[in-house]
């Protein structure tokens, strides 16, 4: 559909046409059928309405809060928990039921806002649940749960946006990781990512690229990968020379092999069967 500025540019040229008598009434009918001309002032108001709406969202959202705040530690765990994930259920359902079933743009625009917020409420929640539950752990893996759990809703939602954001996630989460693997922080599950961070981001987000068809996906992988190879080699630089400085061909590795391994990836691969039949048919 085109967007609303054009439709509105193009009504006043097709009337400065039709009073020119460069087009006939029978073709202005037909652009202002084809663009729905008549639906312009209406869209106007529904924009009214859903800017009142945002307003008023924004005001229950800041009285929710407040009200949370006031009563959080008065609350049971139980109820604290019921809270949290009512708040994330219904965020969710209601940014993907106006971002699937809107018929309306800007709805379809609010929607995708609100499977973002999700997103972030997604965040809040393992960060409060750790602290109810007294599960201590380092930031980087709060930050890199909180990545894999986003990843999983931009596979099954298809949006660039959230892939972008559990990429961001985890490469932000992978910096301290390393910092603590290499300072010799006690071992937890979440160093194996730190570890092994080239191959789970080639497993994880490379097929994402493919499945949101997204190239901003594709490319942020590939500096999450050479980035990554390029930390993890530096301890094996520091073990061949007696330094933790990394020679110049560790920097040359890994900034050179994982662009030519996403170079010559293929989409061909993820085809389930070939796009033309190998044994030509009979005469």
């Amino acid at each position: 559909m085109p967007t609303e500025k054009f439709r509105r540019q193009l009504r006043q040229e097709s009337e400065k046409w039709w009073t020119e008598g460069l087009i006939d009434a029978a073709l202005y009918e037909k652009l202002a059928d084809r663009y729905q001309f008549n639906a312009l002032e209406q869209d106007a108001s529904n924009r009214f309405i859903a800017i009142l709406m945002g307003l008023g969202a924004i005001l229950l959202g800041l009285g929710v809060i407040t009200f949370v705040a006031a009563n959080w530690q008065e609350w049971t765990r139980s109820f604290k928990v019921l809270v949290l994930l009512s708040l994330f259920v219904s965020v969710n359902i209601a940014g993907f039921y106006l971002w699937r079933r809107s018929a309306h743009q800007r709805f379809q625009k609010l929607g995708h806002g609100l499977l973002i917020l999700g997103a972030l409420i997604l965040g809040a929640n393992m960060s409060l649940m750790s602290q109810m539950f007294h599960q201590s752990g380092n930031f980087y893996e709060l930050l890199l749960a909180w990545g894999i759990g986003v990843a999983a809703m931009a596979y099954s939602l298809r949006l660039t946006s959230l892939g972008v954001m559990a990429l961001l996630l985890i490469g932000n989460g992978y910096i301290p990781g390393w910092n603590a693997w290499l300072t010799g922080h006690s071992f937890s599950v979440w160093q194996l990512v730190v570890w092994h961070m080239p191959l789970i981001a080639s497993v994880l987000f490379v097929p994402m690229a493919h499945w949101c068809r997204s190239r901003v996906i594709f490319g942020f992988t590939g500096v999450l990968i050479a980035t990554s190879f390029v930390f993890n080699l530096r301890p094996l630089a520091g073990w061949w020379y007696k330094t933790l400085e990394a020679p110049g061909w560790v920097a040359a590795i890994a900034f050179t092999l994982p662009p030519l391994l996403l170079w010559s990836y293929s989409r061909a691969i993820w085809q389930l069967a070939p796009s033309h039949s190998p044994i030509p048919p009979p005469p």
